[in-house]
């Protein structure tokens, strides 16, 4: 029964492989993507010297201490995230209600989860390829091998720990402790040498990169010491963490195939309410994963003509606690706590910013608003509802950012008019990507396939900001400007050259909100 079961996994994999290639615009997006990861790769690998696209030096421990912190933090997202099931519906109810054994069911999930640990570790390894540049490959095939098993094993416990709840109600809990218990033990061991460095930061961060004291914490501890070791050339360090990643991914691997107890109901139920909220997280529905049972009220007064569609989204998102999320507050955050630790300056974390903003406007659901018939029942222009729809979505971004670079820049001492000129800067991409996501509706309309429609998105986006790029390197390399100035011409051609983008995409597809400009033919 096992061998089939088996072979009935590879012959779903083999399916979802066939399923990228099934339609032209899946087959080109994944190509697309494969080519991208590729050529960013080869590219840091051609690259002799140790230097980020921006010329920031970045030793190798900070480098893969900044990729442990994001399998740290995607770990413990996982372990407190409240949507959670063992396997997707469909599998669910043919494995659990299926003439398979526990233990054949539990062999299959390890199976499952060792594959998914490939794709996470996979996302790890290209941030300390794009942090740090050239490196040995066996230095890269270590930092794989390490988040392989850092997710192999969480993965596993969070297994492990929802069927423990489902058994035991009273323990259903638990995972959020040990994400929790994570926190204070890196909390705790950073602390200590902020505290003996007279809370220099920068120094207690290199401290806390490459000091022994690191290998304490568990799990990534371990997989601290087996990078290490291979970076330094310690061989019993290696070996240790290697083999103490090992054993712990062995043991919960034990743990949980050996579980004796009956949680196969709660499970398919489990199951098919997280595949229903997938699907429609997929098709646009952003509420799909979030839990609304607990809103509050907010009195709020209503605009008149199109600009109450501004005064119900501005409403929505004070309900909703979408102002900024958590995930948008921890990436600031650790992209502000690198410019300042590092001294990297508020040239490096407004490009950050960038690239934030980049991928935030692409969450931006415009086309649900877009698609609201209520709206045309509104006697207004159809380019001012337009405007009224977006421009909280705008307004939001430009807060955040501001306030963003004002903290950085002031606690790092910046000039007020390189503050202001980063805040422009930045906010000249917001606007061409915001008008790029709404071309991307204009041009494929209803389309179903989001993974394609995303990928068009971020196409438009690239050549969307090429215009201000290139006029930015074209005056850069004809006129004389002084270190100091180079901020100033970025900043003052990006805010310009982008609005006038912007401005041009949003005059072509002012007609949108017509009836008609959102259905496929």
């Amino acid at each position: 029964m096992m061998k089939s079961l088996i072979k009935l996994s590879l012959l779903k994999m083999r399916g979802q492989v066939r399923a990228l290639f099934s339609k032209p615009t899946s087959a080109v997006a994944t190509i697309f993507m494969v080519l991208l990861y590729g050529a960013i790769i080869v590219g840091n690998f051609m690259n002799s010297s140790s230097e980020d696209v921006i010329g920031m030096s970045i030793d190798i421990h900070i480098g893969i201490l900044v990729s442990l912190a994001m399998s740290a933090l995607m770990v413990i997202m996982q372990l407190m995230n409240k949507n959670k099931a063992m396997l997707m519906g469909e599998d669910a109810f043919y494995l659990l209600g299926g003439p398979f054994s526990r233990r054949q069911v539990q062999s299959f999930v390890v199976g499952y989860t060792y594959v998914q640990a490939i794709y996470m570790s996979l996302l790890s390894l290209f941030m300390v390829i794009s942090l740090v540049g050239s490196t040995s490959m066996l230095v890269i095939l270590c930092i794989f091998l390490a988040n392989y098993f850092i997710y192999v094993f969480f993965l596993g416990l969070t297994d492990y720990l929802y069927v423990v709840g489902i058994v035991f109600p009273k323990l259903a809990n638990v995972a959020k402790y040990v994400g929790y218990a994570i926190l204070i033990c890196v909390f705790a061991v950073a602390g200590y040498f902020v505290f003996e460095t007279g809370f220099d930061l920068q120094t207690a961060l290199l401290k806390f990169a490459q000091t022994d004291a690191f290998y304490f914490i568990p799990v990534f501890g371990w997989a601290k010491m087996f990078i290490s070791g291979a970076v330094d050339g310690n061989t019993l360090y290696t070996l240790l963490g290697l083999g103490l990643l090992v054993v712990s991914s062995i043991v919960i691997f034990i743990l949980f195939r050996n579980f004796p107890y009956d949680y196969h109901e709660k499970a398919i139920e489990d199951s098919f309410a997280l595949s229903n909220k997938m699907k429609a997280a997929k098709s646009g529905n952003t509420d799909a994963m979030r839990d609304t049972s607990k809103l509050k009220n907010y009195n709020s007064k209503f605009k008149l003509g199109a600009w109450a569609i501004s005064s119900k989204l501005i409403l929505e998102m004070r309900k909703r606690k979408q102002l900024v999320s958590i995930q948008e507050l921890i990436t600031l955050a650790l992209f502000a706590g690198m410019s300042i630790i590092l001294e990297f300056g508020i040239v490096w974390f407004s490009g950050m910013l960038v690239y934030w903003v980049v991928i935030s406007s692409q969450t931006a659901n415009f086309k649900e608003e877009f698609q609201n018939y209520m709206i045309y029942l509104i006697p207004d222009s159809p380019l001012k509802k337009m405007l009224a729809i977006v421009g909280p979505t705008i307004l939001k971004n430009i807060v955040v950012v501001a306030l963003a670079i004002t903290v950085v820049g002031v606690i790092g001492q910046e000039k007020i008019y390189d503050i202001g000129y980063a805040i422009m800067m930045v906010v000249g991409y917001l606007f061409v990507c915001i008008s790029a996501n709404i071309l991307t509706l204009r041009l494929f309309k209803s389309t179903a396939n989001r993974t394609f429609v995303l990928l068009m998105q971020m196409l438009i986006v690239i050549l969307c900001i090429i215009p201000s790029i290139a006029l930015s390197v074209w005056l850069l390399f004809t006129l004389t400007l002084q270190e100091g100035q180079i901020l100033q011409l970025f900043s003052i051609v990006s805010i310009f050259a982008n609005i006038v983008v912007a401005g041009i995409i949003i005059f072509l597809c002012r007609n949108m909100l017509n009836g008609r400009e959102l259905q496929s033919e």
